[in-house]
């Protein structure tokens, strides 16, 4: 294998190391926006589950209904 294939081969590795990389923080991103959004995160109190993105819902009510007079 001459120079040129060995160098071409390592750009075709990079290229692809790229797009995985790319693809990873993608999905980290809707990860953290999910998070951030309270979605999937749910908090225990005794034996109740509640849902931390409908707990955030209820107070945004709350305030607006606060906030409305």
């Amino acid at each position: 294998m001459n120079s040129f294939d060995q160098l071409a081969q390592e750009i075709f590795r990079q290229k692809q190391t790229m797009e995985s990389l790319q693809a990873e923080n993608a999905e980290l991103h809707r990860q953290i926006a999910d998070i951030q959004d309270g979605r999937g995160v749910f908090i225990m109190v005794g034996d109740q589950r509640y849902s931390l993105r409908s707990i955030r819902e209820a107070m945004n009510e709350r305030e607006r209904g606060r906030n409305s007079f």
